[in-house]
């Protein structure tokens, strides 16, 4: 479990824990530290002095208090040395910001065995420097189950599809690298540090949207992508290219990653086949039909069209 309130440095925190083989659980503020815990208990906390609200050092004191939490190992990290003073004893190691990822890497081997196989091939796609499809699946699934069982937070899927990524294909795989790669820079700078962006293969993006409060969030990320998209590809590569986006809000009412991607998967040919917009956030009511093996297993293979007749911008 990360608690930390700098999202740039949870994702520097969540790269090294994704390379060691921990699945990361993410907590911004000290309250939802403490209600987390009291519910889970995680296999390693790194842990932020300088919360706001209930302070790291008080949620140090209420593990080392609790029997069941005890003895769960803490590495204290923190931009304020004096507020460290006094809490050797009850942490296995303090970190003074700002910390290098070999150094939190070569703390976190003290505390689990690292997988050498898994650090000689990370978790990425090598043109974009994205996570690949087994990384991402493996995420969603912990997420699905999180929200689940556990009551977590809602989260959001965006299923990103480079609109006739063919037809970039045919200039060349060098040019097809490069589109790729523009692509991935844009959506960095779309989402925050710690979301997680995958490339499954052929021009085909997916991103998971941490902690989401509304549809409307998911959907205003899926807007700047759509649009940016188009005038990076333009202003870089001279190129015209867009995207259809299928989103997902993801509730409770999943039980697995598959279901979620399948989900996706009909909300962004419902986009693709829509004359009225290339953003489409999946609806069970009025797409639900199409989650039969049948009717799924025919638009994935033929691209069957799935007009809806509507006159908004949007669908939802």
């Amino acid at each position: 479990m990360i608690i930390e309130d700098d999202r740039d440095i949870v994702a520097l925190f969540r790269y090294v824990l994704d390379i060691a083989g921990f699945i990361t659980e993410i907590v911004l503020h000290g309250e939802k530290a403490v209600r987390r815990l009291e519910v889970v208990k995680p296999d390693l906390i790194l842990l932020d002095l300088n919360l706001v609200g209930i302070s790291g050092t008080d949620i140090l004191k209420i593990v080392r208090s609790d029997s069941r939490l005890k003895d769960i190992p803490v590495i204290v990290v923190t931009g304020h040395p004096q507020m460290a003073v006094g809490l050797q004893s009850e942490t296995e190691l303090i970190l003074h910001k700002p910390v290098s990822l070999e150094q939190l890497l070569s703390l976190i081997k003290r505390f689990h065995p690292v997988d050498t196989e898994a650090l000689s091939e990370p978790p990425h796609d090598n043109v974009t420097k994205l996570y690949n499809r087994t990384f991402f699946i493996n995420r969603l699934s912990y997420s699905v189950e999180h929200t689940r069982r556990l009551g977590g937070e809602v989260f959001g899927i965006l299923f990103v599809d480079c609109d006739n990524f063919n037809l970039v294909q045919q200039q060349g795989q060098d040019f097809a690298d490069r589109v790729l790669a523009e692509t991935a820079k844009l959506l960095r700078t779309v989402v925050r540090p710690y979301d997680t962006i995958s490339h499954f293969g052929s021009g085909q993006f997916f991103i998971q949207v941490e902690d989401l409060p509304t549809k409307v969030i998911l959907h205003q990320i899926a807007e700047r992508i759509h649009s940016n998209l188009t005038t990076r590809m333009r202003d870089t590569l001279n190129f015209e290219m867009t995207a259809n986006i299928g989103m997902v809000f993801c509730s409770s009412d999943y039980t697995s990653p598959q279901e979620v991607i399948r989900d996706a998967d009909i909300a962004m040919f419902y986009a693709k086949s829509n004359p009225h917009t290339d953003l489409v956030i999946f609806n069970p009511i009025r797409h639900g039909a199409f989650r039969s093996p049948e009717k799924y297993t025919a638009i994935m293979r033929a691209g069957a069209p799935l007009h809806e007749e509507t006159d908004h911008k949007t669908t939802s």
